[in-house]
């Protein structure tokens, strides 16, 4: 029962006294009306408590609808300012702002992925999947991608975890917290334990209830991979950082780059769907019928466009030349595949603003070449 009416001749609250009865049968329970202090209790289907809206079964459809409802606004804030703001800035919009939005109460509504995979977040539910798709629509806001590009390639671009990844191991750690009691101990007293850090695995007979914060929580804790027996004796802090080392992809480098459209079309050729026709092609675009170049010396690809296409080989000569001279080896000696790691992410081994030169090339070259410049309506592709 939430919000009590007047007790003792003091009003607690102008509301009356509300009840939801959690149940997941199709037939509604024969329950009997209740009454606090002579005043009838009205029963509802769900309510928001403490920021977190219950439905009577359970589902959080509400709470999730809401969040996504907020988050969206934020994402079209940040669409508005990716016009005049660098990627970082973005990125902080989106983390403080959006983020934050789908993460309130997510261990509670968290759904493991259906193939049991914790890392997984390609077989969510319905719902997880609508929670995943706001932040895949960020990622697309702040790199430029094009829609329908790989998740995995943006977010490895990126360096974000999936939502879904981000849940689990945020439950991960508040788990860690009630094993070693720094939590309320009503909380402990959930579990059965074998020994201290090995609580004994519940039986749940629905797959909602083995989806639920426990029953979730104990089996990933006795039998995942990423949590090793000595991980289990780690504080909080170390546990955390351990899982996130493991979950969270590395950035790909920028190395300060300042052309937001230049950088916009770099990002283009490194997750592999751009303008050029081999991409479009493969993507299903309705203006584009076979991968071949204009040139009609290969399919227009990555390695054909920065290396091959006849249409742009003064240019080419030009960005050859000048990464060779800034290196001070002949670069037109390096394999294919490394001249072209090097023009799209740089190389570890140089310093910073050497990869910065390196990449600013590559940018004019793409700009020079303007097979980039034209829109191409990005929705305007049939799907197999």
């Amino acid at each position: 029962i939430f919000r009590p009416g007047p007790t003792n001749g003091k009003c607690l609250s102008t509301k009356p006294p509300i009840e939801i009865l959690f149940s997941t049968k199709n037939v509604k329970p024969n329950h009997p009306r209740l009454f606090f202090n002579g005043i009838m209790v009205d029963s509802v289907d769900e309510h928001k408590h403490i920021g977190l809206t219950l439905d009577k079964k359970l589902t959080f459809q509400s709470h999730i609808k809401e969040a996504i409802k907020n988050a969206n606004r934020g994402i079209g804030i940040m669409k508005f300012m990716s016009k005049y703001v660098p990627r970082s800035t973005l990125e902080t919009m989106y983390k403080s702002y959006v983020r934050s939005q789908l993460e309130y109460g997510d261990i509670i509504y968290h759904h493991p992925p259906l193939d049991g995979n914790h890392l997984s977040f390609h077989n969510l539910n319905d719902l997880m999947s609508k929670v995943e798709s706001v932040q895949y629509r960020a990622a697309l806001v702040t790199t430029g991608a094009w829609n329908k590009t790989s998740k995995e390639k943006l977010y490895n671009e990126l360096g974000w975890e999936s939502l879904s990844r981000r849940r689990w191991q945020r439950r991960m750690t508040l788990f860690c917290k009630i094993i070693n009691n720094q939590t309320p101990s009503y909380l402990k007293s959930c579990l059965q334990l074998r020994f201290q850090y090995q609580p004994i695995e519940f039986n749940p007979r629905t797959l909602k209830m083995l989806a639920s914060f426990f029953p979730s929580c104990v089996f990933s804790w006795n039998n995942d991979n990423l949590i090793t027996p000595i991980m289990r004796t780690y504080d909080t802090t170390k546990l955390k950082t351990s899982i996130l080392n493991k979950i969270k992809p590395k950035r790909k480098e920028m190395y300060d780059l300042l052309d937001k459209n230049g950088l916009r079309y770099l990002t283009q050729l490194r997750l592999g769907l751009n303008p050029l026709k081999y991409y479009k092609f493969h993507h299903n675009f309705l203006d584009t019928k076979d991968p071949m170049c204009n040139c009609l010396n290969g399919f227009e690809d990555v390695e054909h466009f920065l290396l091959n296409c006849h249409d742009f080989t003064d240019i080419r000569n030009t960005l050859m030349s000048n990464v060779s001279q800034k290196l001070n080896v002949n670069f037109n000696l390096f394999t294919p595949k490394k001249v072209i790691e090097t023009l799209l992410y740089g190389n570890k081994k140089y310093k910073k603003d050497v990869n910065t030169y390196i990449l600013n090339q590559t940018i004019t070259y793409i700009n020079k070449s303007k097979r980039f410049e034209k829109k191409t309506d990005v929705d305007d592709h049939a799907e197999t």
